[in-house]
């Protein structure tokens, strides 16, 4: 039987380095039945160190505990990262998060690991190499200290993804899930991902481009950059989803136009951290920037984020959505290559400069192909038209589409119209 152990006061840590056996883990014990080597290094003279700092360290075991039953912790104060110590509820998250994340075939999950610049409460690796930062974060940090740790990871090759469990300033700037433990430990994603709406197009306006004249080229832009989320230059410039978060190499131009409406995002319902972390390693959720023309309209309490955990099916089929609320040209390419890939009918293309093309297919995007019809028939390509913006009337008939934009001398904003 282990001896009992005061709850200590020192830094903790969930893993340590044993001079002959490696690194240990105590998150790895099953049911909380501690491995064969607990009775190796517990209440010994093990050499015992810490993975981050080397210094000693002793196993301890604290059944009294509920969340830190077995730890290593450091035998005197010492520089190490971890001697500012982590609640409770820090400690309980980050042996939870390694937990699941080895419940998923093919990954596997290293506490407290450390690379060049960063330092990972849970790092999952997975097929591929891919390599994923678990980040509990439960302090009010600034947003410009966690956006440059995102960008450390990213630069590092990892994704990350910060967890807490209070809505604090830096929520909403970087990838982030806000959990709710429930009851008996039953964590649930509270907020944090985003969905598109049935229909997801508002505000619509037509708008008659006019010649085309790209923006002037600006140097450096056509380089492989990496972000800790996908931004809508670089999807649309891919053009789909690509397999995973990495450098993409984007065209140098990309002209705005004017834009015809927003893309509508709202919150995503309630969902169970472990498949939320099923989903997110496999990729079947992604992390976008909802720049414009993207607009969330959570209600209170939830807030309006910069970036949010969407379906890769909702990316998907929100490319074609961005490039058309953007405002890019409606250009018809009757070619016998300009078929859908996956249904084979016809396909309408929307224009943003060299390089930049997003194809609207009639079978699998049909109501957005409809639109871009009539507008490009009724406002694009009508000489007769007159240039300017339209109001979209969708729900009016399609010969009646597209009215004009009448001008008053205080004319009230534009009511929302949803398509």
């Amino acid at each position: 039987m282990c001896q009992v152990d005061a709850v200590p006061e020192h830094a903790m840590a969930l893993t340590a380095l044993h001079a002959d056996l490696g690194v240990l883990d105590v998150t790895e014990f099953v049911a909380g039945s501690p491995a064969e080597w607990w009775q190796v290094v517990h209440r010994t003279e093990a050499p015992l160190t810490c993975r981050s700092c080397r210094a000693p360290v002793d196993a301890v075991h604290a059944p009294s505990n509920r969340y830190r039953q077995f730890f290593f912790r450091h035998r005197a104060a010492s520089g190490c990262w971890l001697s500012a110590g982590e609640s409770e509820e820090h400690f309980q998250l980050k042996r939870h998060l390694a937990v699941l994340t080895r419940t998923v075939p093919g990954w596997s999950a290293e506490v407290e690991a450390s690379g060049e610049n960063w330092r990972a409460d849970v790092l999952a690796t997975g097929p591929g190499g891919r390599r994923l930062a678990w980040e509990v974060q439960l302090a009010n940090s600034a947003i410009k200290d966690i956006q440059e740790r995102s960008d450390r990871y990213a630069a590092a090759g990892v994704e990350v993804v910060w967890v807490t469990l209070r809505r604090t300033g830096w929520f909403g700037h970087v990838p982030a899930l806000l959990l709710d433990p429930g009851e008996n430990g039953n964590w649930t994603v509270v907020d944090g991902a985003r969905a598109l709406i049935r229909k997801p197009l508002g505000e619509l306006h037509a708008v008659r481009p006019g010649r085309f004249e790209p923006p002037p080229k600006v140097e450096g832009d056509q380089v492989a950059q990496q972000r800790p989320a996908w931004t809508w230059r670089r999807l649309l410039a891919a053009g789909t989803v690509p397999d995973r978060l990495g450098p993409l190499t984007v065209p140098a131009w990309l002209w705005k136009g004017r834009r015809r409406g927003n893309v509508l995002w709202r919150a995503a319902h309630p969902v169970a951290l472990d498949h939320v972390i099923w989903s997110v390693l496999a990729g079947t959720v992604i992390p976008v920037a909802l720049d414009e023309p993207c607009v969330d309209i959570a209600k209170a309490p939830l807030k309006p984020v910069e970036v949010a955990w969407v379906l890769r099916k909702d990316a998907e089929r929100a490319i074609p959505l961005v490039a058309f609320a953007k405002g890019w040209t409606i250009v018809p390419r009757d070619e016998p290559h300009d078929q859908c890939t996956k249904c084979g009918k016809s396909t309408l293309w929307l224009y943003g400069g060299p390089g930049w093309w997003v194809p609207a297919c009639m079978g699998c995007q049909e109501d957005l192909y409809e639109l871009m019809y009539q507008i490009a028939m009724a406002v694009e390509f009508d000489e007769r038209f007159p240039a300017g913006e339209h109001r979209l009337r969708l729900d009016a008939p399609a010969s009646k589409l597209v009215q004009p934009w009448r001008v008053r001398r205080r004319a009230p904003a534009p009511t929302q119209l949803v398509w």
